[in-house]
């Protein structure tokens, strides 16, 4: 169904579910992950199945540029951020710089207000 269809998931727990269902129905799906994260505990290994994991950190400069590069030749981006969290998985940025990507931000209480952190 979404065979052709470049997904890239900068997710955490939140939304690692989300990135599951795009790949179950044929999206390439690219999870990032960041240098040292635990990838081998069940719950993660279930709900990334079929998802290809690059690790980069986004938070250091060389790492945000490779991220930029995927999220370019994507059609959806999926990401959990952060208030203060890395630049480069900021959904305003993300839309802005790859407008062709749907982007798909996955939070419990949103970016501003006073439950945001």
């Amino acid at each position: 169904m979404l065979r052709g269809c470049a997904v890239v998931d900068a997710s955490d727990r939140l939304a690692w579910l989300a990135g599951r269902l795009l790949a179950d129905l044929g999206a390439d799906v690219v999870k990032i992950e960041a240098p040292g994260a635990d990838v081998r505990g069940a719950e993660w290994r279930a709900l990334n199945v079929d998802k290809r994991l690059v690790t980069l950190d986004v938070a250091h400069p060389d790492g945000a540029a490779r991220f930029d590069q995927l999220a370019a030749a994507a059609d959806i981006v999926v990401c959990t951020p952060q208030p203060g969290g890395p630049l480069a998985l900021d959904p305003r940025r993300l839309a802005e710089r790859h407008s062709r990507a749907v982007v798909v931000a996955v939070t419990p209480f949103g970016l501003a207000g006073p439950k945001a952190n």
